[in-house]
């Protein structure tokens, strides 16, 4: 009896002994850990600063998933700076809106900040417009585009070329997936006003069955089809 005693008493202290040791161990981890944080935060500060410099570079450059990615490094590096987590947003906004970035664009793109504040002026200038379509500067010219179709010309061709705007930023590999749909819809709504301007015009037709197709779209395919087949026939028939 005092033999079982003993062991039991003896199993007891290595058992206290031994939660001790893992609290310790614990501790000094902890401890670790903290130093290991606290040594690394300029580091890590700098790289962050890196990371957002080179994000606002892109954003400027219009490489909006880009500088998406730069701006989420930078926040996973420093999950506390709010710089990081507001241009993460301004990213995704931009390609909506590219107004929004006017003041980055003042520090790192002024010559891009001069085109949008042209295409801003309350003026139609298509031709302008369709150059810049060339140029990959579809999101711009839509600024100007919008104007000419809703306050300007509100003719045809600024409508179909408002459609064409939107279809063209929708392919850019810049922008975000999830945006992409949008765009093509904003492209169709430019489309059929375009056509309801003038009926007797094939390019919105064409459009309005090339990007409901692309949108799945089956039955309005099939409409905007049997238009401009009857379209077709009666010029055909003029000739």
């Amino acid at each position: 009896m005092k033999e079982r005693f003993l062991y039991t008493n003896k199993k007891q202290k290595a058992s206290r002994f031994d939660s001790s040791q893992i609290i310790r161990i614990i501790l000094l981890i902890l401890a670790s850990l903290i130093i290991i944080y606290v040594a690394t935060l300029p580091y890590r500060n700098y790289v962050t600063n890196n990371l957002i410099n080179k994000g606002e570079k892109l954003l400027a450059e219009r490489n909006y998933t880009l500088a998406y990615v730069n701006f989420e490094k930078a926040s996973l590096l420093s999950p506390r700076n709010k710089i990081a987590k507001e241009r993460m947003q301004l990213s995704k906004d931009a390609v909506l809106d590219i107004t929004l970035i006017k003041e980055l664009l003042g520090e790192k793109n002024p010559d891009l900040l001069k085109v949008i504040e042209l295409a801003e002026q309350k003026s139609c200038d298509l031709e302008n417009d369709k150059l810049m379509i060339g140029k990959e500067l579809s999101q711009i010219a839509a600024t100007n585009l919008e104007f000419c179709a809703n306050e300007g010309l509100k003719n045809y061709e600024s409508w179909l070329y408002l459609g064409i705007a939107y279809l063209k930023f929708s392919e850019n590999n810049q922008i975000f997936k999830e945006q992409r749909s949008g765009l093509r819809d904003k492209s169709i709504v430019a489309f059929e006003k375009a056509y309801y301007a003038d009926p007797t015009q094939k390019p919105a037709l064409e459009y309005l069955v090339k990007v409901n197709k692309v949108n799945g779209n089956d039955e309005k395919v099939d409409y905007w089809q049997r238009l401009l087949d009857n379209l077709n026939r009666f010029q055909n028939t003029e000739l």
